[in-house]
Parts: structure tokens; C-alpha cells; sequence
């Protein structure tokens, strides 16, 4: 009888086991026997809006509200958005802690013992096996060797947290496994004078590069999105290598960086991809306010700078930088929505003075060995010298002192392996405009024909451009590397409009030379398209001024209006600008088209028509034969003021002759 009464109570207890047991019950889920037991479903919510997350208070927003705003942003007649992009959470403190010590237990017995191949062996396969015990359950062993689909942006994830089944042998590091691997003592073993890592170095950084932990697939880890990171690849990486040309790489470097770092990074990454135009197939859904934001969040924050997040610190300013740029007229004075483009890279290189980016020299002892171009060292050397072009078009852009200034730049020729050959040019032509930048800031008395400087400062500017082009290997060809040529071009009408004795033809042939590039090369993107598409229109509206260029000048500027040339985002701003001007000159030729002026243009047409000789004489000296332009009827040596435009910066220039449209 008792025996029957203990047999009729054992359900009961079942029943009511309580629920903190539910988590044995759910490891032995694939077990026979515990098919009927179903998993329990986790109902919590980590989703936060914008300004509760900025507060720091919780948010009571239902998951599928919609429009539905928070009581906390209701209360303050806000609107409640979601644009930061959710990530699984990352490992614990203590896990990686843990982790932390059996590195430094691993490094210690590989300096007592000697560092052998066999008791390398023995350590490994008995530390990594005992790893298990402190990975906690994330996934089915199937998952580990898998890569893990992208899911941040529409913030689904293939399996929720609370129900991912588990295995005895599903663990986050896997054993170590020598099968078909030669093994290398060269990332595991101390550096000299270091029986442990010291976190307070810089060596501690590189040796954990070294590891293959494989912290970067964790499955806690958030990858990042494959087209936004192909596009970087093929739009900004050909003239701003500052990110590492492997995803991979990318993605171990924020592996090492807080929560909050990594957040604005893939925001400031997403959202500079996403002020391209034309982008096929880019679905991120980017912000530069939140970009900005957790920037600004993160430089506030009290953790730890090491070597590697400050270099991603840096790689997100420039790429905030990126994209506040391609905002248009209206991120000049910081109306876009973020801080102004000055602001940003005024942070962004305080930030790399800090990492004394400015002392760094290329360690040419290590040339003829292979050569890691994404290894830690190149990737800030490559950062710094994005920094420094975008400050040197920024200078000239907006006729704004150098943040960097030139004695703070060195460009040695090894310095193409690490840049690339294309990029190291570009950089030349960076370092070029970098001197004609203090010539905009000059008074306007200094460098007027009047002046003695004038003539030594054209035959200078002149020099510089020429020099380049003369070690230009043949192989750089306008179809190859358009953007070097438009580039070239850039500069030359940039040296001439600094001159004050620039005659119209010499203005007309470069911007004829860009305006074939940017007709011709339709699917250029760049982060320097507006500065090409820009200049050149502005300059040939000037030239529109001289009586016997206008209907050159306006010829160009209808051929650009109307046609499709390589798109940036200020294309609208542009247009507007050369239908304004269209539009004026043609009510002048309107008002003014009478007997007298018709007389006067054919006399003077009569009278100064120039013969082959004169024509040789006036084609601008420092032309090639390639390269040589035709317009003889316009090769009239008058000369005019144009440094007007140079002095005021043509991007400010075009932002206050836009601004109308704008408001």
C-alpha cells in the first residue's frame, strides 16, 4: 500500500517540478525518452528606442507596435525611432576572463617547457578541451563550422537565444586539431622580457591578432553585410584604403573593440555606403545622426583605448567623414542631420595625433620579405593617409587652413607597396594640393599681377603638376584609372585658377579633359566625384564671362546639363547652378543682341585671326602632344580674374550660389 501510494505521487511531482529545473529538462531534449517535453519560450525583449537608449531608461514599446510610440517619447512629443542595428550579445565578462587566463596559463608553459613540438601538443589538446567548460550553449555542432548568415539588418535572427538545442559536443572553441596543418609556435610563444600578456602594451594587441581563436565567427559576434562591404571594396577602397581588403580581417579587428565602438563603426560603414548613389543591391538602412551619435557616446565613454580601438575609432570618423561629405551643399554648415565635415575630421585627427600617426615611418628593413597588407601596421598606415587626402581636399574644397600641416607629411616611394601603385600617386597629387592650400588663404594684393610673386608662384604651381606627370607610368591610362586622371586634371585647373595672370584657354582645357572623363565614365563612383563635377562646371560658368569663350564655355556646360555622367550626390545642387547660369546668359543674349555688338564682335573676329604660328605660340606650355587641345579660335591671351573662385572654395561657392534651393 505504501509502495502504491509512492507510485500514484510520482507524477504529481513531476508536474510541479519547479521551473528553474526546465533548463535540465531542455539539455536532455535530443535524448530518447524527452521528445514530449516541449521547450519553454523566452519572452524577453531587449529593444530599446533611440532616445531611451540615449537616456538610459527602459522602453515599454510593444515589439510590434509599429508607429505606436513609447510612453517615455510620448511623454516627451518625440518621435520614437529604432535605427540602431540590433546584434546578438556578445560573450560574458567572465567568459572572457576566463579565456584570458588560460592564454596566459598557455603562454607560460610554452616559455617553462621549453616550447617542444610534443608538449605544445599536449597543452593545446588539454586546454582546449577544458575550454568546454567555460563556453556556454549557443548553437548545435553543426553550427560551428558554418558561417553564420547576416541578420542585423532586419534584426530576425534564424534561431531565437532562449530555444537553440545543445549537444555535448557543441562548443564555441573547438580542440585543437593539427590534421593536415603544420603548426607555428611563432602566435602562441612570449615575446621577449614577457612571460604573460601585458594589457597595457601595445604587444598585447599584435599577439592577440596572432591567435586563431576564431573569436571573430563567434556566434555571438554580428558580421558584417556582404554588400555593403563589397561596395566599400569597389568604391572607396581604390582611392581611401583604410579598412583591411578582407571582410575577415575587419571583423577580428571589431571583435577586440567594446559593444559600443563596434556599433558606430557598422552604422558609420553602412551609412557612408549608403550616401552613394547607384549602390545595386545596398539594402543597410544607415543614419548619420545615429552614426554620429554613438561616435559621440563612445569618445564619452570611460573604457580602455588600446591600439587596435583606437584605429577603429579612427577608421569610424573617417567614414563618418565619408558620408557627411556626399550630404551635400548643406553638410558644410552641419544642417544635415550630423556634425559638420570640418568638426569630424578636426576629431579625427586630434584622434590620430594621439596615436602619434604623424611619427610613423614605413619599416623598409622588411620590403623584400612577403609583405602583410593587412596586418595592424599597414592598416594605419593606409588610415593616416586617407586622413591626410581627405584634409587636403577639404583645404582646397572650402578654402579652410590644413588641419595636417605639410611638414607633418612624408611620402617615401616603398610607401606604394603598403598604398597600392594607384593610390600612392593619388597620394602625390594629395600632397601637391596640400601646398597650393595656403595660397587660398593668401590676401588677394599678395598674389595679384601687380605683385612679384605672381610669375615664381605660376612657374611653382606649374612645376609641381608637371613633375608628377612626368614619372606617371604609361600604363595609368585614363580607361585604366580614371580617377588618377580626373584627379590630374583636378589639379591642373586648380593651377591655374591660383595663377593671377590665367588666361581663358588655359582655364577651358582642363575642364574639356574632365568633362570627357565624367561624359564617358558613367559608372564611376567615388568619394571625390562632386570636387570633379563641381570645379569644372564652376569654372567654365567664369570662363562663360570672357566674350569670345562664352559660347564654349556654355557649349560644355548644356553637354553636362543633359547628359549622364558619373553620378554623386551633389549632381542636383550642380544642375541647378548651370541651369541658373543658362538661363541668365541667355536672357543677356537676349537683352544685349544688337547691331553695334554684332558689329563689333565681327570686327574684332576680322582682325584677330590668328595664323598656325600664333597658335602653336598660345597652346598652354605644359600640354603633351597626347594631350593637346584644339579651340585655336579662343587661344587669345587675355587674361582674367578667376582666383576669386579659388580663394572662396568652390564647394562654399557652390553652396551659397545654391542656396535658395536648398531652404
Amino acid at each position: 500500500m505504501p509502495q502504491a501510494g509512492y507510485q500514484q505521487s510520482q507524477p504529481v511531482l513531476q508536474a510541479t517540478r519547479p521551473p528553474a529545473l526546465t533548463s535540465s529538462v531542455r539539455l536532455g531534449a535530443h535524448y530518447p525518452g524527452h521528445d514530449h517535453i516541449p521547450p519553454r519560450k523566452r519572452s524577453k525583449v531587449s529593444r530599446a528606442c533611440d532616445e531611451c537608449r540615449r537616456k538610459k531608461v527602459k522602453c515599454d514599446a510593444p515589439p510590434d507596435a509599429g508607429t505606436e510610440p513609447c510612453s517615455n517619447c510620448r511623454r516627451s512629443s518625440i518621435t520614437c525611432l529604432f535605427s540602431r542595428i540590433p546584434q546578438k550579445r556578445g560573450p560574458s565578462k567572465g567568459y572572457i576572463k576566463e579565456l584570458a587566463d588560460r592564454i596566459n596559463n598557455i603562454e607560460g608553459k610554452l616559455a617553462s617547457e621549453g616550447a617542444n613540438a610534443d608538449t605544445i601538443n599536449d597543452i593545446l589538446g588539454t586546454m582546449m578541451r577544458d575550454s568546454s567548460d567555460l563556453h556556454l550553449p549557443n548553437g548545435s555542432g553543426d553550427d560551428t563550422t558554418r558561417k553564420r548568415p547576416y541578420s542585423s539588418i532586419s534584426g530576425e535572427f534564424d534561431t531565437p537565444p532562449g530555444q537553440t538545442s545543445w549537444t555535448p559536443d557543441s562548443h564555441g572553441i573547438q580542440p585543437f586539431n593539427n590534421s593536415g596543418m603544420p603548426y607555428s609556435a611563432n602566435g602562441l610563444a612570449p615575446r621577449p622580457g614577457s612571460q604573460s600578456i601585458d594589457n597595457d602594451t601595445p604587444q598585447a594587441d599584435h599577439s592577440m591578432d596572432d591567435l586563431s581563436l576564431g573569436l571573430a565567427h563567434d556566434s555571438h559576434f554580428c558580421e558584417l553585410n556582404d554588400d555593403a562591404f563589397e561596395s566599400y571594396l569597389a568604391i572607396v577602397h581604390p582611392s581611401h584604403p583604410l579598412l583591411a581588403s578582407s571582410r575577415e580581417r575587419v571583423e577580428l579587428m571589431l571583435s577586440h573593440c567594446p559593444p559600443l565602438l563596434r556599433d558606430a563603426f557598422i552604422e558609420a560603414l553602412y551609412v557612408a555606403m549608403q550616401s552613394f548613389v547607384s549602390i545595386p543591391g545596398l539594402y543597410t538602412n544607415g543614419n548619420i545622426s545615429s552614426a554620429c551619435r554613438l561616435a559621440t557616446d563612445w569618445e564619452a565613454d570611460t573604457s580602455r583605448r588600446t591600439s587596435t580601438v583606437q584605429l577603429v575609432h579612427l577608421q569610424t570618423l573617417i567614414l563618418i567623414a565619408i558620408a557627411t561629405d556626399n550630404h551635400g551643399p548643406l553638410s558644410l554648415r552641419g544642417e544635415h542631420g550630423g556634425a559638420s565635415k570640418a568638426s569630424i575630421l578636426g576629431r579625427a585627427v586630434g584622434l590620430a595625433y594621439s596615436m602619434r600617426l604623424h611619427l610613423s615611418s614605413l619599416d623598409t628593413s622588411r620590403i623584400d620579405t612577403e609583405l602583410d597588407l593587412d596586418c595592424e601596421e599597414n592598416i594605419r598606415v593606409r588610415s593616416w593617409w586617407a586622413l591626410v587626402m581627405l584634409d587636403r581636399w577639404n583645404a582646397i574644397a572650402t578654402a579652410s587652413p590644413l588641419l595636417i600641416p605639410n611638414e607633418s607629411v612624408v611620402l617615401v616611394p616603398d610607401m606604394s607597396l603598403v598604398l597600392g601603385e594607384s593610390v600612392y600617386h593619388l597620394a602625390r597629387l594629395s600632397k601637391i594640393l596640400g601646398h597650393f592650400a595656403p595660397v587660398a588663404l593668401a590676401p588677394p594684393q599678395v598674389l595679384g599681377p601687380a605683385s612679384g610673386a605672381a610669375p615664381i608662384l605660376s612657374s611653382l604651381l606649374n612645376l609641381s603638376i608637371e613633375l608628377f606627370r612626368e614619372v606617371l607610368p604609361a600604363d595609368i591610362t585614363p580607361t585604366t584609372h580614371p580617377i588618377l586622371h580626373l584627379v590630374y586634371w583636378h589639379c591642373r585647373l586648380l593651377a591655374y585658377l591660383y595663377q593671377g595672370t590665367a588666361k581663358v584657354t588655359d582655364i577651358l582645357w582642363p575642364c574639356k579633359q574632365s568633362s570627357e572623363l565624367l561624359l564617358t565614365q558613367t559608372a564611376l563612383l567615388s568619394p571625390l566625384n562632386h570636387h570633379f563635377f563641381s570645379l569644372t562646371a564652376l569654372s567654365l560658368a567664369e570662363a562663360a564671362k570672357v566674350d569670345l569663350a562664352t559660347e564654349e564655355a556654355n557649349t560644355q556646360l548644356r553637354e553636362l546639363l543633359s547628359s549622364t555622367l558619373a553620378p554623386s550626390t551633389w549632381d542636383a545642387a550642380i544642375r541647378d547652378y548651370i541651369s541658373e547660369h543658362l538661363m541668365g546668359a541667355a536672357l543677356t543674349m537676349r537683352n544685349g543682341n544688337d547691331g553695334s555688338g554684332s558689329k563689333d564682335s565681327n570686327a574684332h573676329n576680322a582682325g584677330s585671326t590668328p595664323s598656325a604660328d600664333d597658335e602653336r605660340s598660345t597652346t598652354p606650355r605644359y600640354s603633351t602632344a597626347a594631350n593637346a587641345v584644339g579651340s585655336t579660335s579662343l587661344l587669345v591671351g587675355k587674361a582674367f580674374d578667376v582666383q576669386s573662385l579659388a580663394r572662396a572654395g568652390y564647394l562654399n561657392a557652390l553652396a551659397d550660389g545654391d542656396t535658395t534651393h536648398l531652404r
